[in-house]
């Protein structure tokens, strides 16, 4: 069994981004030459995840507004008294795991959770 392993990092200019990382992730199969198998991409930050879903303008403002209400960033959270400011982050990434295994990031670490999906014919 061939494996190939690579490591995609990103960084955002904002509190929340959804990142497209279909090209990275085709690039990295192309490269590994492995011609059938299956594909993990992992998120290796708790406030991460991976979602599979339409990459319309709509829906992510939409995936916005309502991760917003679910979980306002202004809100009190005693996860805030350790000295982060991102208690809204991880509740926010639950439903986004238990709904869609949802891509959602903050913007110091952002990841590509389990995606897998086969390669070849």
């Amino acid at each position: 069994m061939k494996t190939y392993r690579e490591e995609l990092w990103f960084e955002t200019s904002t509190r929340r981004a959804y990142l497209n990382i279909t090209p990275q992730v085709e690039a990295a199969v192309h490269t590994s030459g492995v011609q059938e198998g299956l594909v993990l991409v992992n998120a290796m930050h708790i406030t991460a995840s991976v979602y599979i879903n339409d990459d319309e303008p709509g829906l992510l403002n939409d995936y916005d507004r309502f991760l917003e209400r679910l979980a306002p960033h202004e809100a009190d959270y005693r996860h805030n008294l350790t000295g982060e400011d991102n208690g809204d982050a991880h509740i926010k990434r639950q439903p986004a795991r238990i709904i869609h295994d949802g891509f959602y990031c903050n913007r110091r670490y952002a990841a590509t959770t389990s995606l897998a999906a086969r390669v070849g014919t």
